[in-house]
């Protein structure tokens, strides 16, 4: 985008903050050029006292979308604030609502744009609409894609925004080899081997919804398989990588849910009997899901 296509498109924004001009400010306050005292009405553009404001009370029928209109072709914002927390305060059903080329454009030297989190965790399951954005308890992002309310007849539709996508390790971990674990133990036809490995293996943090693996068996006895699973839950009737004979090295990729703990659980079946060696292991972290 060009220099002169931003300033366009800053010029269409235009409009909105939070003093009239001087035509408006004649209508609120009249033609004074004194400042307001402490608790009197503030005077536009005048050096105002700390506690003073201007309250606009309505009552009966209005005829337009707004209590105050400013209209100001010749300046660059309709109304614009100025305060020490927030320039533009607005409550309601619809706190702020923007409508134009573009809705609204937020700029911050710090943070453009602040979503307060929400009390629980989870998407809101209060009355939502189509378009609404949300952050939760725990700093996850919603977008609502269908209007609705929970309990209710028809229950919005969110979908999970942040914390979905695979974040890749600037290098694999070794998490796991079985070689390494006393004397050099296999893992039994039927054991259930569990590793914890969210906020452990180097790069993965604490709140990783999955693991992205690479796993190895190798040193096989007979044939089997090997499958790795959350923690804590039911072992699947899946497997992650299969082998086929005694003596064999093989690897499968996987991305697995992170279970109790942060923990994955890996179980073997294989065709040597109950609770005797069945293969050695090894799990390679490459990534996690958010």
């Amino acid at each position: 985008m060009s220099s002169d296509e931003r300033r366009t498109r800053r010029d269409v924004l235009r409009a909105a903050g939070v003093v009239a001009g001087a035509a408006v400010a004649g209508q609120l306050v009249g033609a004074e050029t004194a400042g307001a005292a402490d608790g009197d009405n503030f005077k536009v553009g005048q050096a105002n006292a700390a506690s003073s404001k201007t309250t606009l009370a309505t009552s009966g029928t209005i005829a337009s979308d707004g209590a105050l209109s400013v209209t100001a072709p010749n300046a660059d914002y309709g109304v614009a604030g100025n305060a020490a927390q927030y320039g533009v305060y607005g409550t309601g059903p619809g706190g702020v609502l923007g409508v134009g080329t573009v809705g609204g454009v937020f700029v911050g030297s710090t943070v453009a744009i602040n979503l307060a989190p929400q009390d629980d965790p989870g998407a809101p399951l209060a009355q939502s609409y189509k378009g609404d954005l949300a952050v939760d308890a725990n700093g996850v992002l919603w977008l609502c894609v269908a209007a609705g309310a929970t309990p209710g007849p028809t229950p919005a539709t969110w979908i999970r925004v942040s914390h979905g996508g695979i974040r890749l390790l600037p290098t694999p971990q070794r998490a796991y080899s079985s070689t390494d674990v006393g004397p050099g133990t296999r893992i039994n036809q039927g054991e259930t081997r569990t590793i914890p490995l969210a906020g452990v293996v180097p790069g993965v943090p604490g709140n990783a919804l999955g693991i992205v693996l690479n796993l190895t068996v190798h040193q096989t006895l007979s044939g089997g398989n090997l499958t790795a699973f959350p923690a804590g839950s039911t072992p699947p009737n899946t497997s992650s990588v299969n082998w086929f004979a005694t003596g064999q090295q093989l690897a499968n990729a996987a991305t697995i849910g992170v279970g109790t703990g942060g923990a994955l659980s890996f179980r073997a079946d294989a065709a040597v009997p109950p609770g005797s060696p069945a293969t050695h292991f090894i799990v390679d972290v490459t990534g996690y899901v958010l």
